[in-house]
């Protein structure tokens, strides 16, 4: 109900503006209770709730039974995408009775405990006048619940049409299908509204599988449909049953959809699955949302979701835009094995291998088209180097990320280090060790104390110096001197730690510079 709210301007004087705000008011009061009164009603049963049960597959060869698990999964992934579930005349009826049973069986109920409470008053031993209160009290609850069941009597509650349609379907449970004549007591224990069962048998060498759906509301196989296939050929009719089984259960009449993509060689995929390659035509699809995904190589794929209706037929024409590629010319370098020298040359390797990724793309020098705007990695890999000695048998690898900005790449590979060397742990090794001496010769040097702060400093040097400088006995220079010597030792030692730090420092850098590949 749809209140519209009007304001206007009266002008008047004394009584009658008063009298006109009241009436006013009391209009306004009553619309309101008017619109209050129209709450809606959530109509019952808003979910329809189905099973796929265990196939039976016992009287397969055991090198056939896997049939049965395929073709529950099929069978799944298609009911998947039903939505909603179109109710016939024979189910709403069967549905609104239930509902209107439970509601009067519910009000009678209500009016029953009511009756039963006012028939214990008497035994409280309340007070006279307490109990006539309670008894009145009672009366009016009664009189209420009263007129409740008479409304819930008088006509039936609304069934939800289109119930969302629920798939119970719990991987780790799979549910064992009932016994003949308890198929009514499973769904109600589940609470289920159906169910479909399966089994296959072996049929002249061929598969010869029987589905049947059960409904609560017909208390009966409501539908029975049956495909012979061979075990290896066995996805295009069990697609074709899937389908037969979703229009089925939704109730509802089918869509068709249609999907042709340019180029010819593009994979078209419908809600994850792959349907066909360049055109698919008349692919039958359940009422709701489809998700369409195109993709090519060398082409930038498309991804659309497209809302299909009962009956509709919908053409998708889809077109890749294909990717600019650019040329990329690779050539590989590979270090000179270490000499004596400080100088180290790098040689333009013949054969070196290039990887894509993981995808053997040739030996360089190469050139390689890749797409713009992408990162493409690269691997690099060669099990010789070159030197002034001629070729050694040791492995070099280096790697790269790179885009389409350069059109030419010069990459310096890394000599790999033999089983018994590596460089970088060897620095990283010598820097810890520097690193320590320094550490442990720092405290040290402050406790014997610094040969250039005699005086005013701290240690035993600095103790000795002021007890020699006040107190000048031949036992005290001679301490004096033996505590300086000490402490320009310990400070040299200091000093040499630290430069030794600071160069493995350096050295450690440079090896793992050397380790990681170049780009010029």
């Amino acid at each position: 109900m749809k209140i519209f709210f009007c304001k206007t301007v009266i002008f008047l004087n004394g009584r009658m503006r008063g009298a006109a705000v009241c009436s006013l008011l009391l209009l306004a009061c009553r619309l309101y209770a008017k619109g209050a009164d129209e709450v809606p009603f959530e109509p019952l049963n808003p979910e329809w709730t189905f099973a796929v049960t265990e196939f039976d597959v016992s009287a397969l060869p055991p090198e056939n039974q896997f049939i049965g698990q395929l073709a529950r999964r099929e069978i799944l992934t298609v009911l998947k995408d039903i939505q909603t579930r179109r109710r016939t005349d024979e189910e709403y009826t069967y549905y609104e009775e239930v509902g209107w049973s439970k509601i009067k069986a519910e009000a009678a109920k209500n009016i029953a405990d009511k009756q039963a409470q006012r028939g214990q008053l008497v035994y409280q031993g309340d007070a006279q006048w307490r109990y006539r209160r309670s008894l009145k009290t009672i009366d009016t609850e009664l009189e209420t619940l009263r007129e409740s069941y008479e409304q819930a009597a008088a006509a039936p509650p609304p069934i939800a049409v289109n119930p969302t349609f629920i798939l119970a379907d719990a991987a780790e449970t799979i549910l064992k299908p009932p016994a003949a004549g308890k198929e009514s007591h499973f769904c109600r224990t589940h609470k289920l509204d159906g169910f479909l069962s399966a089994n296959a048998t072996l049929y002249h060498g061929r598969i010869y599988l029987t589905v049947k759906i059960y409904t609560l509301f017909d208390d009966a196989y409501s539908y029975e449909n049956t495909a012979l296939f061979s075990p290896d050929n066995y996805a295009p009719t069990l697609k074709n049953l899937s389908l037969g089984l979703s229009q089925t259960l939704s109730g509802a009449p089918s869509a068709v959809l249609a999907v042709k993509a340019d180029p010819p060689s593009s994979s078209i995929f419908i809600n994850g699955s792959l349907v066909g390659t360049g055109e698919v035509s008349d692919y039958v699809r359940p009422p709701g949302e489809t998700h369409i995904a195109v993709m090519a190589e060398g082409h930038e794929s498309v991804d659309m979701s497209v809302k299909l209706y009962e009956g509709e037929h919908v053409e998708a024409e889809i077109s890749l835009p294909p990717f600019n590629f650019t040329p990329l010319s690779f050539d590989v370098l590979v270090p000179q094995p270490k000499r004596k020298s400080w100088h180290v040359t790098h040689f333009a390797e013949q054969g070196a291998s290039v990887y894509q990724g993981a995808l053997f793309m040739g030996r360089a020098p190469l050139i390689i088209e890749i797409p713009d705007g992408q990162l493409s990695y690269f691997r690099f890999e060669s099990d010789q180097v070159a030197g002034d000695d001629g070729i050694l048998p040791r492995k070099t690898a280096g790697s790269i990320v790179v885009d389409a900005r350069d059109d030419f790449l010069t990459i310096k590979t890394r000599a790999l280090p033999l089983p018994n060397e590596n460089p970088v742990e060897k620095a990283r090794n010598r820097l810890y060790l520097s690193y320590g001496i320094f550490w442990l010769t720092l405290p040290f040097t402050m406790v014997i104390g610094f040969p250039w702060n005699a005086r005013n400093g701290t240690g035993f040097f600095s103790a000795a110096y002021n007890n020699a400088y006040y107190h000048r006995t031949p036992e005290n220079v001679r301490s004096a001197n033996r505590w300086y010597n000490i402490s320009i030792g310990a400070t040299t030692a200091m000093f040499v730690a630290l430069g030794w730090s600071i160069a493995n420092t350096i050295l450690y850098f440079v090896e793992a510079d050397k380790a990681s590949p170049e780009l010029k």
